[in-house]
């Protein structure tokens, strides 16, 4: 959280502080839905429908789903291994269908 303080003198020579509370915000709130948006799991979460575009095109270009795991797309394909694995309320079972349908690999890189 960054902060802000702005101190000032008042016509009667009262000092006063301002201070501002600014919350950083998350890559997913920074992300806004482009033109070209597609939900594909039929929600407005931008953030997963993005990732999905991404391994589509990843897939496409590349002709698997074995993403480096050191990128910001790596990281969402382990996180969905891993939110599977433990039964998380992200990994809804349209979006194992949707990732099933491009042949995503649950267990990971072989």
């Amino acid at each position: 959280m960054r902060t802000t303080t702005t101190t000032t003198t008042t016509k009667d020579g009262q000092i006063t502080t301002r201070t501002k509370y600014k919350r950083k915000r998350s890559e997913k709130e920074m992300s806004l839905p482009s033109l070209d948006f597609v939900s594909h799991d039929g929600t407005c979460d931008v953030f997963w429908n993005t990732r999905y575009s991404e391994l589509i095109r990843y897939k496409e270009e590349f002709g698997d789903c074995k993403v480096y795991t050191k990128s910001v797309l790596g990281e969402w394909v382990s996180n969905m291994r891993s939110g599977r694995a433990k039964g998380a309320r992200c990994v809804t079972e349209r979006r194992i269908e949707l990732l099933d349908d491009i042949g995503f690999l649950w267990s990971g890189l072989k």
